[in-house]
Parts: structure tokens; C-alpha cells; sequence
């Protein structure tokens, strides 16, 4: 959700591909973002289209651009080329159900709030108040998921500062573990908080 709102070029994660960002970069904040690019090269090609970007990382990438160490590769991250899927591991996952139901929780207290504020600007008192009534819970969970959402985004700020950082792969893997956990517990707070709403 977050990298919607910065440039396209700047759309990439540490699991991007470096020929991707590349390509971002070079064509410029009109085209695709690098995210896009990989999923549009992993589509089209599937493992021979993955294998040619890992290629590229490891021979072209590095005398074009410099980058940090990527964070050292842990069982729950290992992409297993050709069969298009990660293995499965001990390690915290970078999404989860709980990440997934907080989004669409956001997303629907958001569309509640803004149609709120429209009819107030249309000044449809009659079906503001029906709407409200209809629609009270999500209304109110508008603050809290907001500040659940700037807890989020603190945790992502710094896990991408690590990412940049010259740690080493194995310390950087570290730090992002114990973030990661942190992030997935926040998720799963909020969520289990708003079922408990919805039982009462």
C-alpha cells in the first residue's frame, strides 16, 4: 500500500530484482516500477524469466550501480527457481492472514469516513444520519487503525534502513527477523482487537 504514494522508479523492495531497478530507474517515473517489471518477467517467462534476472544481479548489476549486502538468505525466504514458490520456513513471514484482513479493514473504514465527509459537504443530513447509524463500527475504528497504520509504517521505515545499511547479510537477516515478528504481532493485535468488537 505504502510505495503507491512515492515514484514509480523508487517501487522496490529487498527482494527486487536489481535488473529491475535498473530498468525502473532508466525509463523513468512514466513506466512501470521495478516491482512490476520482475512480476511482468516472472510471469511471461516463469523460472527461465527469474533465472536471467538472478543472472543478471550477480554478473551485470554490480558494474552499473553499487548496492548493500542484501540480508542473508534464511530458509522462509528461499525462492526456489522453477518452481515459482518460496520454501517454507521457521522464520516470520512478510505477510500474513492477519496483514491481509488489517488492509481491508483500512480500506473499508477509509471508504466509510470519506463518503461521511462527502455528505456532510452535500449537507445530506437526513441520510448522513442513516448512514452513520448503518455504518458506526467502521467509523469509529477509523482512528485507531490509522495509528496501527503509522505504527506500521515506522516498522517498515526502519526495516528499509537496515536494508540499506552496510551490515552484514547475516546481522541485517537479524534485524529484520526481530521486525518482522514485531510487525506481524502489531497485525495480529489489531485484528484479534476489532474481532472482539464485532462479537459484543
Amino acid at each position: 500500500m505504502g510505495d503507491e504514494r512515492v515514484d514509480p522508479a523508487q517501487r522496490y523492495g529487498p527482494r527486487t530484482s536489481k535488473a529491475a531497478r535498473q530498468l525502473g530507474a532508466a525509463l523513468g517515473s512514466k513506466y512501470a516500477s521495478p516491482k512490476r517489471i520482475d512480476q511482468f518477467v516472472k510471469d511471461m517467462f516463469g523460472g527461465a524469466g527469474t533465472l536471467s534476472l538472478e543472472l543478471y544481479d550477480k554478473t551485470i548489476a554490480p558494474w552499473i550501480e553499487s548496492y548493500p549486502n542484501d540480508p542473508a538468505v534464511r530458509i522462509g525466504d528461499r525462492y526456489i527457481t522453477g518452481l515459482g514458490a518460496f520454501v517454507k520456513g521457521d522464520a516470520p513471514p512478510y505477510r500474513t492472514k492477519s496483514q491481509q484482513e488489517f488492509y481491508e479493514m483500512l480500506k473499508q473504514s477509509d471508504q466509510v469516513s470519506a463518503t461521511i465527509n462527502l455528505m456532510k459537504k452535500r449537507h445530506q443530513k437526513l441520510k448522513l444520519k442513516d448512514y452513520v447509524k448503518a455504518n458506526k463500527r467502521d467509523y469509529k475504528l477509523s482512528k485507531p487503525l490509522r495509528r496501527v497504520q503509522e505504527k506500521i509504517r515506522t516498522i517498515n521505515e526502519k526495516i528499509e534502513i537496515i536494508n540499506r545499511s552496510n551490515m552484514s547479510p547475516e546481522k541485517k537477516r537479524e534485524q529484520i527477523d526481530k521486525f518482522l515478528t514485531k510487525r506481524n504481532q502489531v497485525f495480529s493485535n489489531i485484528v484479534s482487537k476489532v474481532e472482539k468488537i464485532k462479537e459484543k
